[in-house]
């Protein structure tokens, strides 16, 4: 009679054993990330967030998020002054620094001066979000080379400018995340908004391909692509459209600013990183498949992810040797 009892000693064991490996190994990450990327304010960690687009919708719903998380918040605008410095001083009546300054995105010398403010004033820049964007809908036979020069100039030029702008800063102290606004028409396109899409779209090829670039550094990059969200932008569009719109989401609503700037405060966290999905599935399923989770890895180039489960993998590894001994054994007691 095979004996289960080893078997399930080492299965009831063996897993948990995995995970609390997983799991020290990334708290220790986030621990070490949020010491290195943050300064001490009241004897807690403070971190400092450069919102571009910051005086409206998503921009400014994310500066009040962020600042109800404790960060230090740089709202970023271009024309809109009195919003901005309002915002500013609701987010100081929370208890956390918070500066207004202004910048043309499309223009790279504006935008240098205003990441020179940021730094000057917090001293340090851990998240930028690139909320700044306009729009346009129009029939692309009508658009003049003004405004298609002008949408891209704003919506990719500008989110070029800004990247480059905190790289150095970001890239001496190897810590860093960078968090682009695209859109869903960046991915399936607008009828009459041909030029917005492209624009969108290249926002989000431009996020892949710089995540690409700057992972070895530990700069995370990140593209928020929310669908039509109640903002001034959609202003424009008759209520007839916004519920037609409505009815083919599946929640059957339009989407809110604050929910977009959910999503970019959970891209913006010392934990989240490329594929952070596979975490989750690592720390659930058996140890077998956390060891084939970090060959994958491993093989696909997820060098951080994988060396971040490296501890669940070897006691993975571990845990299916013993097992499969433990099998050569029972079958060699068989066959004698």
């Amino acid at each position: 009679m095979i004996p289960l009892a080893p078997i399930f000693f080492l299965i009831v064991f063996g897993v948990p054993f995995s995970r609390r490996g997983y799991q020290g190994r990334r708290a220790a990450l986030v621990e070490r990330a949020s010491a290195r990327a943050g300064m001490r304010i009241g004897g807690i960690f403070v971190k400092y967030a450069l919102i571009t687009g910051g005086s409206r919708g998503i921009g400014a719903a994310a500066a009040r998020l962020f600042a109800q998380r404790g960060w230090g918040v740089a709202v970023g605008y271009c024309r809109s002054e009195a919003q901005a410095q309002s915002l500013a001083e609701e987010i100081r009546l929370l208890g956390v620094p918070a500066i207004a300054v202004p910048a043309d995105v499309a223009d790279r010398v504006q935008v240098e001066r205003m990441v020179d403010n940021v730094l000057e004033k917090f001293c340090q820049l851990d998240i930028l979000v690139c909320a700044a964007g306009i729009s346009h809908v129009g029939l692309i036979s009508q658009i003049d080379e003004d405004e298609w020069r002008r949408l891209f100039a704003v919506n990719v030029d500008g989110v070029h400018h800004c990247c480059q702008a905190v790289l150095p800063h970001m890239l001496g102290r190897k810590t860093g995340s960078i968090v682009t606004v695209s859109s869903m028409w960046g991915q399936v396109g607008a009828s009459c908004e041909a030029a917005y899409s492209a624009t969108k779209g290249a926002v989000i090829a431009y996020t892949k391909a710089l995540a690409k670039e700057l992972g070895p550094s530990h700069i995370r990059v990140n593209c928020v692509a929310p669908g039509v969200i109640d903002t001034e932008m959609n202003a424009q569009l008759t209520p007839e459209d916004l519920a037609a719109l409505a009815d083919e989401t599946p929640l059957g609503r339009i989407g809110t600013a604050a929910e977009a700037a959910a999503e970019a405060q959970i891209l913006a966290h010392p934990a989240r990183d490329t594929g952070s999905i596979w975490y989750k599935i690592f720390s659930f399923l058996l140890p077998i498949l956390g060891l084939i989770g970090a060959v994958l890895f491993r093989k696909h180039n997820y060098i951080r992810n994988y060396k971040a489960c490296k501890s669940g993998a070897i006691a993975g590894f571990i845990f299916l040797a013993v097992i499969l001994l433990l099998l050569v054994v029972l079958i060699i007691l068989a066959v004698v």
